[in-house]
């Protein structure tokens, strides 16, 4: 959900990374831009119609921290989705189906951690389980390790349920914050929204194991991508064997287990991927890229209209956010642009998604803490905590998250 990547190659351009053929023979339909040649840094002029606000957010990288590029477009739909989950968390009533817009991140962190082991796995024939955890450590523990150091020093100093916050912070740390809610044990309060990242991180866990011993036996090869479907289905199976077996609401929303199809969906994309040159079929490419505005109305209307109180939603949950993520990260990674791409790479949306991992650990906790104890109002709510949640994110960002993410192996 957090990493990041590229722009569409052009021609006689150099790159980071320039692999034209995989382990496979297959060839590669895409290469990335680093964050350095899309926003130039220094003396050198932002050539942008929004070059202004490109200039007043001013990030700046290297291709060491972006093995596998950057793709502004995947940052502006990850802002757009984090702006929802903050409008939902604001009043619940605005955007009640905002849940479906996690099975996209998930969907996203299935491919992207999947782009970058097949990377590896390319070029070392292995894969380099230190560099990876040790790349996942330094990218998402610093700014979560900062947020539950500020809850617990602000826990002892005000509040009388030192003991609860103390629960909270841990269970968030120690990423066992989906199972906790999953079975609705007691003391997690601000930390709550953490349910998510604690999905991702017990994938980042288990997956590299299991992709290792899938590529031994099997290779990056058709077999191993039907595999990865057949296991993404089993696990829709599972979801609805709960369901249906009266499983409560709490567990089938937290579990990892109920979520792993649509992180498998990710995965099994990143292999297709490798298989496939989408580039040698401009009508399908063509029919991704119109693809991407009806997808968003309908994303839309799921955030609008879907409860995540709804049993049947479980059943089917694939067909609302799963699928049109797969789709909408296959339309964006196509060659074929229309007005959508466009859309998805304003600054203002591409540089939400690239702070939105500490707006998203900021925003809960405050939000909470405006509506509990002050008992503010949502419109109070947006009109103080919003500036918060963002300007703490803003500091977690250039303050801790990037600095540590440069100091990562390459």
């Amino acid at each position: 959900m957090y990493l990041n990547r590229p722009l569409w190659e052009k021609p006689n351009q150099k790159l980071g990374r320039n692999e034209d053929r995989d382990s496979t023979g297959a060839s590669k339909c895409f290469h990335i831009l680093s964050m350095t040649d899309l926003v130039p840094s220094g003396p050198t002029r932002v050539r942008s119609s929004l070059g202004w606000l490109a200039k007043a957010f001013a990030w700046t990288g290297n291709r060491s921290g972006y093995p596998l590029g950057y793709y502004p477009a995947l940052d502006g739909v990850r802002g757009i989705m984090t702006l929802g989950v903050l409008a939902a968390h604001t009043r619940y009533l605005l955007l009640p189906g905002a849940v479906v817009y996690m099975e996209v991140f998930f969907v996203m962190s299935g491919y992207l951690i999947t782009s970058l082991l097949l990377a590896d796995y390319r070029k070392r024939g292995r894969i380099d389980f230190k560099k990876f955890y040790t790349r996942r450590f330094m990218r998402l523990y610093p700014a979560l390790a900062m947020l539950c150091a500020a809850l617990v020093a602000v826990a002892w100093f005000f509040s009388s349920e030192f003991r609860l916050r103390l629960i909270d912070a841990a269970v968030a740390f120690f990423y066992v914050s989906n199972y906790w809610r999953a079975y609705d044990q007691p003391g997690l309060w601000f930390m709550t929204h953490t349910w998510s990242l604690a999905v991702e991180e017990q994938f980042y866990l288990l997956w590299p194991v299991t992709f290792a011993l899938l590529m031994r036996f099997f290779g990056a090869t058709w077999r191993s991508l039907a595999i990865l479907l057949i296991a993404a289905a089993g696990f829709a199976g599972w979801r609805i064997w709960l369901a249906a077996h009266g499983a409560s609401v709490p567990r089938l929303y937290n579990g990892f287990d109920t979520r792993a199809d649509s992180l498998l969906v990710g995965c099994a994309l990143a292999v297709g991927l490798q298989l496939v040159d989408l580039a040698r079929y401009p009508r399908v490419c063509t029919l991704l890229a119109w693809s991407l505005l009806p997808l968003a109305a309908f994303e839309l209307w799921c955030g609008l209209t879907i409860r995540d109180s709804m049993r049947w939603y479980y059943y089917w949950m694939p067909l609302f956010g799963t699928i049109p993520g797969a789709i909408v990260l296959l339309a964006l990674l196509q060659p074929k642009r229309t007005f959508m791409h466009a859309l998805y790479e304003l600054p203002v949306f591409v540089f939400c998604g690239r702070i939105c991992y500490g707006l998203y650990l900021w925003h809960y906790p405050i939000f909470s803490l405006l509506r509990g104890e002050f008992r503010l109002r949502y419109y109070q709510v947006f009109l103080i905590g919003w500036p918060i949640a963002f300007g703490l994110a803003i500091g977690s960002y250039y303050l801790i998250e990037r600095h540590f993410m440069r100091a990562r192996p390459v």
